[in-house]
């Protein structure tokens, strides 16, 4: 037996619940009669005004996974390994299998990432994603050239899945570590700061990108919802330059350059 929990609703009118549910565990989101369902191995308590059912035994990771259909940017296309397409001489894939890690491309703070590295320079550049979950864009950044890549989660799942989505890829440089970013990390050591996490995170974490980046090093960061841009912007705007500002449904990134010291 397995379980669904059900919230009145659209996914964009819901983004925050449905990244809540994706924390508290579950396999699969799907929109259905008005609804957002939420699928769990297990019954527990969810700090919404939502309803639960009662399930037959489905395996939703992969009805998820066998639902997932490729996503096409301009350099980009990421696809499930079991679909069969063919790049333009433009474009490269990234095949994914993103098991129980975020980071498929069809979320709006993903796509955002994605959309921006395919503009930047990465020949030869040392680059570090925090919060990597299924390693997408450091396997991204990997693809455009930079030469060295590591990949930090706090989720020790996320790591397999994202070492097995390198192998996938023949992206060897990009190593993942289950590890938070901190103090044992090196001073001005990377040319770029990449993170998909919440608006909450980067603020805490701030002055952290600033000291591990070199000089002039570019920072690109997003999972912002809306309404707490004007929070991450007063944050980090004393130690960088704002470059930019894009936005995806309630979903912002935003990018800066670090200043002389």
């Amino acid at each position: 037996m397995s379980f669904s929990y059900h919230l009145v609703g659209t996914p964009e009118g819901l983004e925050p619940e449905i990244s809540l549910l994706w924390d508290l565990g579950c396999n699969g989101v799907e929109e259905k009669d008005g609804e957002v369902i939420a699928y769990f191995t297990d019954r527990h308590e969810i700090p919404l005004n939502g309803t639960w059912q009662e399930q037959d035994d489905v395996d939703w990771i992969q009805e998820y996974f066998e639902g997932l259909e490729p996503i096409f940017l301009e350099k980009l296309i990421i696809a499930p390994t079991h679909v069969e397409l063919e790049p333009s001489e433009t474009q490269q894939i990234i095949w994914l299998n993103p098991g129980m890690a975020f980071g498929t491309g069809h979320h709006e703070t993903t796509y955002l990432a994605l959309a921006d590295l395919e503009q930047r320079d990465f020949a030869g550049k040392s680059v570090i994603d925090v919060g990597a979950g299924s390693g997408i864009l450091a396997i991204a950044a990997e693809l455009f050239g930079a030469e060295k890549i590591e990949g930090l989660d706090n989720d020790p799942i996320t790591i397999e899945i994202a070492e097995e989505n390198a192998k996938a890829n023949n992206t060897p440089k990009s190593r993942f570590y289950h590890k938070l970013l901190d103090d044992s990390y090196p001073t001005a050591a990377y040319d770029m700061v990449i993170a998909n996490i919440y608006a909450e995170v980067h603020v805490q974490l701030i002055e952290q990108y600033t000291r591990i980046l070199k000089e002039g090093g570019e920072l690109i960061i997003t999972g912002i919802m809306a309404e707490k841009l004007d929070m991450v912007l007063e944050a980090i705007s004393p130690y960088f330059d704002i470059t930019s500002t894009t936005a995806k449904n309630n979903w912002r990134l935003v990018s800066g350059v670090k200043k002389a010291s």
